[in-house]
């Protein structure tokens, strides 16, 4: 049997165990955010389709809303040449309860420092 007859089998069978998802009837379009210039306002705009900012607070914070991580406040001892560690941004006190870990199969994560 050939690769590409086995990858055809493959994907017929993933397609008889996994039934297509049923489509959003409120909703069937996506909503497309695009920007030729200005990328913040473009950001803003999907932000704001998302709901409040919901922070480093830790503990379930509703329905909607999103938690962004700032790279930026990183210090100097969680950046490089010190690799990042995987549970900085998923401390159970805040700021930084963000329910985000990283994990890599190589040796680590690092972060830009400063200088």
């Amino acid at each position: 049997m050939s690769k590409l007859t086995i990858g055809l089998l493959l994907c017929l069978a993933f397609l008889s165990i996994f039934p297509a998802c049923k489509k959003d009837k409120t909703n069937p379009a996506p909503t497309v955010i695009s920007t030729s210039s200005n990328v913040a306002d473009a950001i803003a705009q999907y932000k704001s389709m998302l709901g409040p900012d919901r922070g480093g607070v830790p503990g379930t914070q509703g329905v909607d809303g999103f938690r962004e991580v700032n790279w930026d406040g990183l210090t100097d001892e969680e950046s490089a040449p010190n690799l990042y560690s995987p549970e900085l941004f998923n401390a159970p006190t805040a700021p930084r309860a963000r329910g985000l870990v990283l994990s890599t199969p190589g040796t680590g994560l690092m972060v830009s420092a400063d200088s």
